[in-house]
């Protein structure tokens, strides 16, 4: 496969979502130097080659939930700091996820998509412990029906409570910010 999009060097937007793709290679994004959003999103994917984003300087939206990155998530999530332009970012986070401290370097990434892929994935203070110098303002959590005070638990069948943007606040003190707009809790139950 190699250089797969070489001769589309002028390639802002590529949307590879719901193709059932189960490999890419290191160098398919080779010379996409323009490219500003990447979406790989609901496909096979196990593995994200590491090398795959260099030189993707331009990129600021990145979509990869909803494949197979269980394995060595941390290590992949790892290969997500080497895109200093990033600004959005959608994920699957499974059980022990923790925000990667190469992350820190993220200085533009202001938009989180988080798609849980469990019913054992906690969301706490420890798992955002590294990603506190960023400046995020828009939090999407996806398939979290419980909230409690110290943490976010997904469990199965189990409603919002009713107020449940100051209970984010509270549980995310780390992700506290005066330049947070937007918080969205969506699919408050688990169907799988």
């Amino acid at each position: 496969m190699g250089f797969t999009f070489q001769y589309f060097e002028n390639l802002t937007a590529l949307n590879l979502g719901y193709n059932l793709i189960q490999i890419i290679e290191k160098n398919a994004f080779h010379g996409l130097h323009l490219l500003q959003r990447l979406h790989l999103e609901h496909n096979s994917l196990q593995v994200l080659p590491i090398g795959m984003f260099n030189k993707l300087n331009c990129l600021q939206d990145l979509s990869i939930e909803h494949n197979k990155l269980q394995s060595r998530q941390d290590d992949q999530m790892k290969e997500t700091s080497k895109i200093l332009s990033l600004r959005t970012l959608s994920f699957d986070i499974h059980p022990d996820f923790k925000f990667p401290s190469e992350w820190s370097t993220l200085s533009h990434l202001n938009n989180l998509n988080i798609y849980a892929r469990s019913t054992k994935v906690q969301f706490n203070k420890e798992m955002f412990a590294h990603i506190g110098t960023i400046q995020i303002t828009s939090l999407h959590l996806n398939l979290v029906p419980s909230i409690s005070e110290d943490s976010i638990t997904v469990q199965v069948s189990d409603d919002l409570p009713k107020n449940p943007i100051s209970q984010v606040f509270r549980s995310f003190a780390v992700v506290k910010s005066g330049n947070m707009t937007n918080i969205e809790i969506a699919y408050s139950r688990i169907d799988y």
